[in-house]
């Protein structure tokens, strides 16, 4: 039991002590400047994104031959509004010392469409972002542009009575995006930053309204000493 005790209590000092040090080495290095929100960077990014689009605006055209039915429509039609939909954002994230360079992916969740012989399969926008970033304090703001395309693919089902299988007529709506965003970063270790963006399209058909919130990973400058 005793011998129990002495093992406990050195492997309770064993891991103070590490813990001890792992603290001194952090707050030294904080003090060195460890962390320069400024320096250069390249990340991989990934997180939540939430978006509001007016789908209405958009239209969907026919993939392929269309077989005697509509060779196109637009969202109010099927009676799409403004949708408001959750998804994960992925891309690729530069930093520059001043500016920001942006690349990627929201995939989202599908919007429901009231007209029952419609449905969506997937909704995706692509987008591409830049602008320059300032610093205040120990967070970087940033404020640029963004041009997206958001991409929806669409089936009107047809039953068919000579046949006990459903055919189904393709569609795909496209819309671009001019957006206006604004963000802050927060880099806590070089190998890790975290940022939050909020976006509006200006000029864009669906005046999309986006709002991210992501962890980029990756590689960072080392400070100069």
């Amino acid at each position: 039991m005793a011998v129990s005790r002495v093992q406990r209590g050195s492997t309770l000092g064993a891991v103070s002590a590490c813990l001890a040090l792992t603290l001194t080495a952090a707050r030294a290095d904080a003090q060195e400047g460890g962390v320069d929100p400024r320096s250069t960077a390249i990340y991989l990014r990934a997180g939540a994104a939430f978006s509001g689009f007016n789908l209405d605006a958009m239209t969907f055209r026919a993939q392929g031959r269309p077989r005697d039915i509509p060779d196109a429509f637009s969202g109010k039609a099927v009676l799409l509004g403004r949708e408001w939909l959750p998804g994960v954002s992925v891309g690729v994230h530069v930093d520059g010392p001043w500016f920001y360079v942006r690349v990627g992916a929201d995939l989202y969740q599908d919007p429901s469409i009231t007209a029952s012989d419609y449905e969506i399969h997937s909704t995706t926008m692509g987008w591409i972002a830049a602008g320059p970033r300032f610093r205040v304090g120990p967070v970087m703001l940033t404020a640029g542009l963004r041009l997206g395309a958001l991409l929806l693919d669409t089936a009107r089902r047809d039953s068919d009575s000579s046949s006990t299988h459903d055919r189904s007529q393709q569609y795909s709506g496209l819309g671009a995006l001019y957006a206006v965003d604004a963000g802050v970063q927060w880099r806590p270790l070089r190998w890790l930053e975290l940022d939050a963006t909020l976006g509006q399209d200006v000029l864009g058909p669906t005046l999309g309204t986006t709002f991210s919130l992501n962890a980029c990973v990756g590689w960072s400058r080392a400070p100069r000493r």
